[in-house]
């Protein structure tokens, strides 16, 4: 979200403003970061998919705000319905750099959106997300912390909820 492409405070062109919805989602992105990629990091960048995962998920939040609950399920929908495949495994191997690719932005997306329908209830979802941070507050974390913390804070197993669906 940094470097050359915003020497004039926005990409490319000088006739176009770019502060717009796309530019409050890459700002809302990027904020999000502090807390998932910063404040809360992984160890190994298999698991970047909390990175960016919860980054694209604050995205989806700042729709709701803004617009409202529906509006925010439509953006959802059509920024990831059929825009990924389960043909390769969201986690890989540890100890080697295979980053993943683009897909881990979706996919981790469609997964912290799925571990919200599963908990099925805001407030708590919240309190998951404030806790989660509390807990690993400038410490690693890695998938399995991950998905343990959320499986015991919500009280759900969530070795039984099945895939991050395509």
């Amino acid at each position: 979200a940094y470097g050359n492409d915003f020497k004039y405070g926005r990409v490319k062109s000088k006739n176009l403003s770019y502060w717009d919805l796309k530019t409050d989602r890459l700002v809302v992105h990027e904020i999000a970061h502090e807390w998932f990629g910063n404040s809360i990091t992984t160890n190994d960048v298999t698991d970047r998919w909390i990175h960016e995962g919860f980054a694209g998920y604050a995205e989806e939040l700042f729709i709701e705000y803004k617009y409202g609950k529906k509006a925010a399920t439509e953006f959802f929908e059509a920024r990831t319905i059929g825009k990924t495949k389960n043909t390769e495994t969201l986690i890989r191997r540890y100890g080697i750099f295979e980053n993943g690719g683009s897909y881990v932005y979706l996919r981790g997306w469609k997964l912290i959106h799925m571990l919200r329908t599963i908990v099925d209830d805001d407030v708590k979802f919240r309190q998951i997300l404030r806790k989660t941070n509390q807990k690993f507050y400038h410490k690693t974390i890695n998938s399995t912390e991950l998905e343990e913390f959320f499986s015991k804070m919500s009280g759900q197993d969530l070795q039984q909820e099945g895939e991050v669906p395509s």
